[in-house]
């Protein structure tokens, strides 16, 4: 009897055991690193023992992120900041396919470089090596996180895309991308009907995408390689052999495109039930006699290190529609911002927002 009860114990015990899951999160931006931390709580909320490797390659200066999860936090070199600045600068400049190509190299580089600093810090990985992983999840712009994940004998791979399914991941997983009407994710600017022009240029784009992510994998592979030793795989192989696939994307707003089994839509998974809004935004959303407008750029772009003739003509747009009221999210509301604004009481200046809860408070 005493046996019996042994063994049903160690039954439950191992039904009632999560899985282990490491969420690698690349910090290329505040909103990727918020968007691998939803994905990460989530998971711990519903039973998993989660861990958040939060490679700082762009610095987040006060930034909370995962919240429920337990996060591991690495600070790498400042070059990524450095080159995004220098990317700012000239983001609204006119460039052509090669001079995109080129810069997307050399992003990919940068990332492979920030690599190889987190594989200095040998006392995380042999933390990380620790814990025994049944399940690794990161994002498809970096390869660093699927190196890690076969360093650290994870078995399991998920691949994270955080926008729709990109060219080099259709291919790595071989799942058929029609380029005559699925539009390449960076680079193409092909509608839903397309001309023969933006199809043609659609197929270019495709092309780059692949050999710039090529290009960076070879890069990964190789900074492990000097590391790890010859035998180390090369990183896309590791990637193609992905359990599961999940794509922050809506599908149903999504273009058609055909996908496999393994392919789970995730877009929107974080989002909860709009709070209401505390002052001044309450005032604020109430005033307009034609509607509101959110004005963001996101954390990839910064508002301060935009041209001021282009800031000054954004807020001249804005002053010829005095009927709407206009919510403008920058980085600091200065005195620079506020004269540019004068006499404007329909533009509010802010530097941070609610976001969701303002887009979902008239749903």
């Amino acid at each position: 009897m005493y046996t019996e009860a042994v063994i049903i114990c160690c039954q439950l015990m191992v039904l009632a055991e999560s899985y282990k899951i490491l969420v690698y999160s690349a910090a290329i931006s505040r909103s990727h690193a918020m968007s691998n931390a939803h994905l990460a709580d989530e998971l711990a909320r519903n039973g998993f023992d989660v861990v958040v490797l939060e490679d700082e390659v762009m610095a987040l200066d006060d930034l909370k992120t995962v919240k429920v999860a337990h996060k591991i936090k690495v600070s790498n070199s400042r070059r990524y900041s450095e080159m995004m600045r220098m990317f700012q600068n000239n983001f609204f400049d006119e460039v052509g396919t090669y001079e995109r190509a080129k810069n997307m190299i050399y992003w990919q580089k940068i990332l492979a470089e920030a690599c190889n600093d987190l594989l200095n810090h040998t006392d995380v990985l042999q933390q990380l090596k620790d814990e025994h992983f049944d399940m690794y999840i990161g994002e498809q712009l970096s390869s660093c996180g699927t190196g890690l994940a076969k360093l650290l004998n994870i078995k399991t791979h998920v691949w994270l895309s955080s926008c729709a399914l990109m060219s080099h991941m259709s291919n790595l997983l071989a799942i058929p991308m029609p380029v005559s009407y699925v539009p390449s994710i960076e680079g193409s600017d092909m509608g839903d009907k397309p001309s023969y022009f933006q199809r043609f240029n659609n197929f270019i784009q495709h092309l780059v995408s692949l050999y710039v992510y090529y290009w960076g994998r070879m890069e990964v592979t190789k900074k492990f390689r000097q590391r790890f030793g010859m035998e180390f795989p090369d990183v896309g192989d590791i990637a193609r052999d992905s359990a599961l696939i999940l794509v922050a994307s809506d599908e149903f707003v999504d273009f058609p495109r055909p996908i496999t089994h393994n392919t789970i839509y995730i877009g929107g998974f974080s989002l909860g039930q709009p709070k209401p809004v505390d002052p001044p935004f309450s005032e604020w959303m109430l005033q307009g006699k034609r509607g509101i407008v959110l004005i963001s750029f996101g954390s990839v772009i910064s508002i301060d290190q935009l041209p001021r003739p282009f800031i000054m003509n954004i807020i001249r747009a804005f002053a010829e529609f005095p009927e709407f009221h206009f919510i403008v999210k920058v980085d600091n509301v200065t005195e620079e911002y506020r004269r540019m604004v004068f006499g404007m009481p329909h533009i509010h200046l802010t530097k941070w927002a609610p976001q969701s809860d303002l887009l979902g408070m008239f749903t």
